[in-house]
């Protein structure tokens, strides 16, 4: 369905992993999202969502349960060094070269002063090479950092949403013998479960609903913290 819906709201969507386990059904699966504004469209499907069925072959109702984690892609990263931020010096070189390394200040010091990174090249004899080559190393350096960084906030967020993946913290049910779909975050329901997943307008009506009572919620917290503020100073 999440296909269904991404083609309704004029979003790409690509499967970039799934991993079926025959009888046992569907272990793993991830799917990409593009377009304007997928992750407000789609982050309020992060969390449990739960499946109550009557199979064809029993009389009772089994239960399964999926963790759908919502991740934003980073951006591709451009990297920008502002020159006033670098300090550079150069000085003679060391170790072997002879004279001309020894007398030649072709030896470049670079220390990016936000970071704290220090950079020394004396790849070559020639000053200017040797100053190209360390920004290039330091922009490497700087760049590693940052996808470390962004590598990081998105593990942050994927363990954030899976430790919060239990079945009693389910946000969503499917029951499909009373035929309702059951958003528990805000006691939103509706009738037909098959139309709320192939029908991507009832889904749209329903996710505006919940997004309502998000956003409700937030500015009542906002208020709050504003009203709470102002009696500390009072």
């Amino acid at each position: 369905s999440s296909g269904i819906n991404a083609e309704y709201g004029g979003y790409q969507w690509k499967l970039l992993e799934k991993d079926s386990r025959g009888d046992e059904g569907l272990a793993k699966a991830t799917v990409q999202i593009t377009g304007e504004n997928a992750m407000g469209m789609f982050h309020f499907e992060a969390g449990v969502h739960r499946v109550q069925r009557v199979p064809f072959n029993d009389t009772r109702i089994h239960t399964s349960t999926v963790v759908v984690t919502v991740i934003e892609k980073p951006p591709d990263i451009a990297l920008e060094i502002n020159p006033a931020d670098v300090e550079i010096s150069f000085t003679t070189g060391t170790g072997p070269g002879g004279q001309f390394v020894n007398r030649r200040k072709s030896r470049c010091m670079l220390h990016h002063i936000p970071s704290g990174i220090r950079i020394t090249c004396q790849e070559e004899r020639d000053a200017a090479q040797n100053n190209s080559i360390a920004m290039r190393m330091l922009s490497d350096m700087l760049l590693k950092r940052m996808i470390s960084d962004k590598e990081g906030k998105i593990r942050d967020s994927r363990k954030s949403q899976a430790l919060q993946g239990d079945r009693a913290d389910k946000i969503r049910t499917y029951n499909f013998k009373s035929n309702r779909v059951v958003d528990h975050r805000y006691g939103e329901s509706i009738t037909g479960v098959v139309e709320y997943l192939r029908n991507p307008e009832v889904f749209d009506k329903f996710r505006g609903k919940v997004a309502a009572k998000w956003q409700l919620e937030k500015l009542s917290a906002m208020a709050e913290n504003i009203a709470s503020e102002s009696r500390k100073q009072t």
